[in-house]
């Protein structure tokens, strides 16, 4: 594929997540009124469905690791974002999140 082709195509995925991601942000809050208003009771899942879960995924990577040179050199190059990027959202998102949802329930 021509380099002006791939750079369109680049930029169209770029657009297309971007645009996706502001949908979903802004068309939650109404959908989650609706379920709310038709009787819905939301409720977290339990720390040990969590558990569960994180480990069967961890499990998984690693299985189609062993399987997959491709998968493998992926899986470990965002193993390092994952620490890297929690490392950041700990420190400064969710601390700004926790304080804004605090600070909104109390107006």
């Amino acid at each position: 594929m021509p380099q002006l082709y791939k750079d369109a195509l680049d930029a169209a995925c770029a657009e297309q997540n971007v645009m996706m991601m502001a949908k979903y942000d802004a068309k939650n809050p109404e959908a989650l009124r609706r379920l709310v208003a038709a009787g819905v009771q939301l409720r977290q899942f339990p720390r040990p469905v969590l558990d569960a879960c994180y480990k069967a995924t961890f499990e998984t990577y690693d299985e189609l690791s062993a399987k997959s040179e491709d998968f493998k050199k992926i899986y470990q190059s965002w193993q390092k974002f994952l620490a890297e990027s929690n490392l950041w959202f700990r420190l400064a998102e969710n601390n700004l999140d926790n304080y804004r949802y605090t600070m909104s329930a109390q107006r």
